[in-house]
């Protein structure tokens, strides 16, 4: 990384006694963008963009289980603005082989001026392609842990843009693979759970999305409304067995939220270009991944000519690869026989099979093997622990994990156990029926490909 220019500004909490002000701004580094925070009765923020408001003023905070809301009558024990100005490589080019990282970020530390005196820390970035906030909140007084069942973050939108709208049959439960359809914002009902990003457009040369960036130990967030179409929520993805009304999300110490994400812009073009959702992300992880390397892969059922699972089709396809200077071959369902069932075994090849010869007939012709695991199969008994470190032993260079179609904060964190297990034996990982991308893949660049979107595999089946 190559650090152009960094400016820091710090007034923490045991240098000054508490801050009065209640409102607190910041803007991003060319002053169009400024994001305000409203500390009065109740926590709110609001966002403008070249002098014209996009974000009205809108809720912040939590509620509980067993304990109070948590969305006002904050005390400022503390605050922080520092600039930044930087750049990186990321280890898999896509937009950019060089990323410029340029906010300005405001922290505030807050704490209740009531007896419970729980606190929480705000985080504030402001980029010129758009601005960013999270929360972290820390185990409070009471033993044992804490539960939220709502967040109370909002998006207030003035008038009524048009916008173009996901909504997933299965609501929660999604492999993120449907189309976005235009519509005005008032489609949206309170029965919606629409996928991000939500993309707005105000007019006027104004571009708006929704979305989150690092998602970790917490539940992903889909957008609704109570009714009043101007006001989109926050729906967290309720823990395995609650409803809609119950748990979002457990923790013990101390919680830091995703980031809330506002891509903005004049044109759509900006916000493909932009890189805010990496930037929201930590650095690489990994000491050294000279190792990973994207390319284009052949597909054995390329989907769906229900080809069979046998040795002469598999050398076909790398034969395919290789002619086309393809680096990779991926071995889809039934290569360990019977999937998502107590017998699947993920360490061992279906008879009809050999995987040592398939690898050692692809190294030779310059290709590298690609494995699929049904995820379920992956799981049960932590058998990825066993079978990771032996994909290595074989010459396997990755995996494609599929059918999770969740992000509670379960899945959340099962996907991060993937990835750091994988990375550790060297293996790439193409999640399918996955959540929505979030900029994951800086810090783990090994993630190197999601499918949570309607791709090229519908133009077979649909």
């Amino acid at each position: 990384m190559k650090t152009i220019a960094l400016a820091s500004f710090f007034f923490l909490t045991a240098a000054l006694p508490i801050i009065q002000a209640q409102d607190i701004s910041v803007k991003s580094p060319d002053n169009k963008i400024v994001v305000s925070i409203d500390n009065s009765e109740n926590l709110s923020y609001s966002v403008t963009f070249n002098g014209r408001t996009i974000i009205e003023k809108s809720s912040m905070g939590f509620e509980f289980k067993d304990e109070p809301p948590m969305k006002g009558g904050f005390l400022i024990t503390g605050q922080s603005l520092k600039s930044i100005n930087e750049t990186w490589e990321p280890v898999v080019r896509s937009k950019h082989a060089e990323v410029a990282d340029n906010y300005d970020e405001l922290q505030l530390l807050l704490k209740e001026k009531d007896a419970s005196m729980r606190q929480m820390e705000l985080y504030v970035r402001v980029y010129n392609d758009g601005a960013a906030f999270r929360y972290k909140l820390s185990r409070a007084a009471r033993i044992g842990d804490r539960q939220i069942t709502k967040e109370l973050t909002t998006f207030c939108i003035p008038g009524e843009p048009k916008a173009w709208i996901v909504e997933y049959p299965k609501g929660y439960s999604s492999s993120n693979e449907a189309e976005f359809f235009d519509h005005p914002l008032s489609y949206l009902t309170d029965k919606s759970i629409a996928g991000m990003p939500l993309l707005m457009e105000y007019g006027n040369s104004c571009w708006v999305a929704i979305t989150e960036a690092k998602i970790d130990n917490y539940a992903a967030f889909y957008i609704g409304t109570n009714g009043n179409t101007n006001q989109l929520l926050t729906k967290l993805v309720p823990l395995p067995g609650e409803q809609e009304n119950g748990v979002k999300v457990r923790f013990s110490d101390e919680v830091i939220t995703p980031w809330r994400v506002l891509m903005i812009g004049e044109t759509p073009g900006t916000l493909i270009e932009s890189e805010i959702v990496q930037n929201l992300n930590d650095q690489c992880a990994i000491a050294d991944p000279s190792w990973i390397k994207p390319g284009i892969s052949a597909w054995d059922h390329w989907w769906s000519g229900e080809v069979k699972m046998e040795m002469p089709v598999i050398k076909q396809y790398i034969d395919l690869a290789s002619a086309m200077g393809w680096p990779y071959m991926l071995v889809d369902w039934q290569w360990y026989g019977k999937f998502n069932s107590p017998e699947a075994d993920i360490t061992k090849w279906a008879p009809q099979i050999s995987m040592p010869e398939i690898i050692e007939y692809a190294k030779a012709r310059n290709v590298r093997i690609i494995v699929w695991l049904y995820s379920s199969d992956v799981n049960r008994n932590a058998a990825y622990k066993e079978a990771f470190p032996l994909y290595r032993e074989w010459g396997v260079a990755g995996i494609k994990i599929d059918f999770m179609d969740r992000d509670d904060q379960q899945m959340v964190n099962w996907y991060h156990d993937i990835i750091k297990c994988a990375a550790e034996n060297h293996l790439l990982v193409d999640f399918h029926g996955a959540y929505k991308p979030d900029g994951i893949i800086r810090t783990w660049p090994n993630m190197i490909t999601r499918e949570g979107v309607m791709g090229n595999e519908y133009y077979k089946f649909s």
